[in-house]
């Protein structure tokens, strides 16, 4: 982690020598940045936000990417690019009068009684803040404003001053006592080194020496102190590791982590899905093309297949468990099983135990109640009660055929039977 350093902060004024020249709008910051090895920190491509407050209510902020490679800042305050300045009316000059009180960001109030000071932001990681209280020579922006007061007014080395009611000229040694002596002095020619103050006097050091006087650790960071080496790093807050939530805390850091939860997933219909394809294992098809006519089948556990449309007047057959269904040709009948007496091939709903089956090859028989009653063999044969031998072949314990007639005889010809007891004969009972 880079440990940054403010070097210097310098104030100076540009294009003013006399009061014969037109009054100037902004001053110069200048300053250098060095980490705590001393080596300079590049500031060629970091923004640098310059704002002057009163107490903290703030009249006036610019950004500006000036810094350089070399650490070295030299800013023109007035010049970058306004953030705020009350809609244009907080002036540069304006600022620094004693009389005129402004309004700040956020409608706060500047007293007109406050010193002004200069709070230079640098957008590092972490960012650094410095601010220093500004004195005489801003104040100076004011000098060929005042009414009747002119070049001629004042003699060498004479400043306005305010008694409370006018301007006057006086010599600089009957300036307030906020004034900061040096400031009035002739700055010293540093050349390529930087101009630095100790609170008294101005003198030249080296570029790349020098320390800050406090680093206050913000929230989130630990460290910082007011001498010697200062180290600043994150604070520790919740447990390393990977995870796919996260909760951050007012400042952006991850405070806690945990897995997904499905009630963290919010629950979309179909039209929210716009590609992939569902599989059958979570109610889908597996499928993103069909043709008309096809048919879905399972050809296997977990796999959907298709089944293209067969020849017209094909029918759909199946051709056992675990074999896809296939179509064949219709033959002239529903093809089903044969069935059995207990269960015939056509049965009626709700009475599965009595209808039609085929016991054998190219014969029929029907049941009812789960048991054969009639029987047609290959041959033409019918049997009753019996697997037939003759044209009709009729098996009873009781009477087999029994006949009436309209007036009241019974005549039944041509028939033989055989009763075990009674002998052979077909007997007619007559209703008389």
């Amino acid at each position: 982690m880079i440990q940054q350093l403010f070097r210097a902060f310098i104030f100076s004024l540009v294009s003013i020598s006399t009061f014969a020249v037109t009054s100037p709008s902004n001053f110069m910051y200048e300053g250098t940045i060095t980490d705590i090895s001393g080596s300079p920190v590049n500031l060629s491509s970091v923004l640098i936000t310059y704002e002057v407050l009163v107490g903290a209510c703030s009249l006036y902020s610019e950004t500006a990417i000036d810094g350089t490679a070399t650490g070295q800042i030299a800013h023109l305050v007035g010049s970058g690019s306004i953030v705020y300045n009350n809609a244009g009316i907080n002036t540069l000059p304006k600022i620094f009068s004693s009389t005129i009180p402004l309004t700040g960001s956020g409608s706060c109030t500047a007293s007109t009684t406050t010193p002004r000071t200069l709070r230079v932001t640098i957008a590092t990681t972490p960012s650094i803040t410095a601010s220093i209280q500004v004195q005489a020579v801003p104040y100076a922006l004011q000098a060929a404003g005042i009414e009747g007061i002119d070049a001629s007014s004042c003699s060498a080395n004479q400043s306005l001053k305010w008694n409370g009611s006018s301007y006057f000229c006086a010599a600089d040694d009957t300036l307030d006592s906020t004034v900061q002596p040096f400031a009035r002095t002739a700055l010293p020619s540093c050349g390529t080194s930087v101009l630095t103050s100790n609170g008294t006097a101005l003198s030249c050091i080296a570029a790349g020496t020098g320390t800050i006087t406090t680093v206050t650790a913000g929230t989130g960071i630990t460290g910082g102190g007011a001498s010697g080496a200062v180290t600043v790093g994150l604070a520790s807050l919740g447990t390393a590791g990977t995870y796919t939530k996260v909760t951050t805390d007012a400042t952006g850091r991850v405070s806690s982590g945990a897995s997904l939860a499905a009630t963290d997933i919010p629950t979309l219909d179909a039209s929210k899905i716009g590609t992939g394809i569902l599989p059958p294992n979570l109610g889908g098809t597996g499928k993103s093309t069909y043709l008309a006519g096809d048919l879905l089948y399972a050809s296997s556990t977990s796999v959907l297949a298709g089944l293209a449309a067969g020849t017209s007047g094909y029918v759909l057959t199946s051709n056992g468990p675990s074999l896809a269904p296939s179509w064949a040709a219709n033959t002239g009948g529903l093809p089903v099983a044969a069935g059995s007496a207990a269960s015939p091939g056509y049965a009626f709903s709700g009475n599965n135990s009595s209808g039609m089956f085929s016991p054998s090859s190219n014969s029929i028989a029907f049941s009812t109640g789960g048991v054969e009653r009639l029987r047609i063999d290959s041959a033409g044969n019918v049997g009753i009660g019996i697997t037939p031998s003759y044209p009709l072949h009729v098996n009873s314990t009781a009477e087999a055929i029994y006949g009436t007639t309209s007036s009241g005889g019974a005549t039944i010809a041509g028939v033989t039977g055989s009763n075990s007891s009674f002998g052979a004969g077909v007997y007619g009972i007559s209703q008389n």
